[in-house]
């Protein structure tokens, strides 16, 4: 299917706008790692962090895929891509969402996430450096302190990319768009 016809099909039917895979099993990893969380201790934080991680990865993602799927939007009939490897590590894909466009909370989500990634790296690769578990408990916290913060503003960015996107598919008439092509 020709790149418009693939654009206009995805913005009328909002099952084929920008989502995460899988939302059901990601619900239940942060309950998974909440769980490790509350279990204070070294393996529990440990297991936590990793699963925030992860889950924070996967909401970058996301942010990139709206912000694709927005630009791309606005410049129709114009085709234009932003390749992001799917096998693309965390810090690839915040240099990713860094160079994207402007979006409600941008600013304070990459630096939290950016935090997050710190945390990680201090925790995972500075585990034998650390002065005793209690040390572990601390940065853990931390961390937990940023992804619930991150999580907050990335429900108010995605209520943003989804308001914009009903606006962007109500505003047009995307059968004009595609009969003039």
């Amino acid at each position: 299917m020709p790149y418009l016809d693939t654009l206009i099909t995805r913005i009328k039917d909002r099952s084929q706008w920008p989502d995460f895979d899988r939302p059901h099993y990601l619900g239940e990893l942060n309950t998974i790692a909440d769980e490790a969380y509350e279990s204070n201790t070294v393996h529990g934080y440990l297991a936590a962090l990793l699963i925030y991680h992860q889950l924070t990865e996967e909401a970058l993602r996301l942010l990139l895929q709206y912000s694709e799927f927005f630009v791309q939007l606005n410049l129709a009939p114009i085709e234009i891509h932003f390749p992001i490897p799917e096998k693309a590590m965390f810090g690839r894909i915040l240099e990713a969402a860094k160079a994207s466009m402007e979006f409600e909370n941008k600013k304070e989500l990459l630096s939290l996430a950016q935090s997050i990634n710190q945390g990680r790296i201090e925790l995972v690769h500075g585990l034998t450096k650390q002065e005793n578990p209690a040390a572990i408990g601390q940065k853990a916290q931390q961390v937990k302190k940023n992804f619930d913060a991150f999580f907050t503003l990335f429900a108010e960015s995605q209520d943003w990319f989804l308001v914009c996107l009903k606006d962007i598919r109500k505003d047009q008439d995307w059968d004009e768009l595609l009969a003039g092509e």
